[in-house]
């Protein structure tokens, strides 16, 4: 049985609510605006660190510097760049790169790779026997992960590495490797 009366405006379909794609906007700017909020507390901490590093070792009469530092990498890394970086003990012995990059994950801080540019020379200590030692690579990558109790595990990849060993006086040839 069909009935031939006009349907009520009440039996009329209700177009689809919008509410959803409201809630759903909302919830993506929020979820971008708290990431953004984190990424920018954590790379304002990670600063901090760097600044007391470098303070440390020249309180301790050592030397860390990082020229041309960009701190960076948003929305998913922090990345530190450094060209040049070179770092010294008290004692005399220092090292110095064309330029190092570290790199976390936003996501996980814990996991932590630094790349090496080369060439590098690294002098001994002022007590110690050998010379100043030249280094070329095509590429040096490390790559650290630390626990709750610190270091878990560490990797270290160096691809054609080739090193000059001054030794002895300064017109004593020196060893290439």
């Amino acid at each position: 049985m069909t009935s031939d009366a006009p349907a009520s405006p009440t039996d009329t379909p209700r177009p689809p609510s919008r509410w959803g794609y409201w809630v759903l906007g909302t919830l993506v700017v929020v979820i971008i605006a708290a990431w953004s909020a984190y990424w920018a507390i954590a790379r304002g901490m990670a600063g901090d660190i760097l600044r007391n590093t470098i303070e440390v070792a020249r309180t301790e009469g050592g030397e860390l510097a990082c020229g041309d530092q960009d701190l960076g990498g948003y929305p998913f890394q922090f990345r530190l760049d450094c060209a040049p970086f070179a770092a010294g003990s008290s004692n005399g012995a220092r090292v110095t790169f064309e330029a190092l990059r570290a790199i976390a994950m936003a996501y996980n801080p814990g996991h932590v790779i630094v790349e090496a540019r080369a060439p590098a020379r690294i002098r001994p200590s002022d007590q110690a026997i050998g010379g100043e030692m030249a280094l070329d690579w095509q590429s040096a990558r490390a790559s650290a992960r630390f626990g709750e109790t610190g270091l878990a595990r560490a990797d270290l990849s160096i691809a054609a590495f080739a090193a000059e060993i001054a030794s002895g006086p300064p017109d004593a040839s020196p060893l290439t490797l």
